[in-house]
């Protein structure tokens, strides 16, 4: 089996639909690039999770209460520790391969986390060039939705 690890998003649900309050994890996020990611997941990989840096590894329907706006670029933020996202990797070690589709400090972090364990990791955004070129490479080699 391939797990797919794609990155959460900032634009989220709530930016459009204020009013909204609990919603899954796959309803939750609205960029682009997160989109582009989960339907390259959804036609590489057997299933996907969501990698948020306030909960971690998210399955799809994994409930998120309300807005929040913590990211790993913000030391001062109070995001998942690699204690607790090593422990979530642990669920996730049966896999045959794990195909991370996260920027840089996403993927890093991903790659510590699952240190050790055995699926094979693999990183296909890794050294192609900035967020443009992520966001090129994820949106050209995933076919449209219908």
């Amino acid at each position: 089996m391939i797990l797919g690890i794609i990155p959460c998003s900032k634009e989220k649900i709530w930016d459009v639909f204020p009013e909204k309050k609990a919603v899954r994890a796959d309803q939750a996020y609205r960029s682009a690039f997160h989109l582009y990611t989960r339907r390259y997941a959804q036609q590489h990989c057997h299933r996907f999770v969501i990698l948020s840096a306030k909960y971690g590894l998210m399955e799809p329907e994994f409930v998120i209460e309300g807005p929040y706006d913590i990211t790993f670029s913000r030391p001062s933020d109070p995001y998942i520790s690699h204690e607790q996202l090593a422990l979530q990797a642990q669920q996730y070690q049966s896999q045959e391969s794990i195909i991370v589709l996260c920027p840089k400090q996403y993927a890093q972090r991903i790659e510590r986390a699952f240190d050790g364990l055995p699926p094979t990791m693999h990183f296909p955004l890794r050294g192609i060039g900035g967020f443009g070129a992520m966001h090129r490479y994820v949106k050209n080699n995933s076919i449209p939705s219908q």
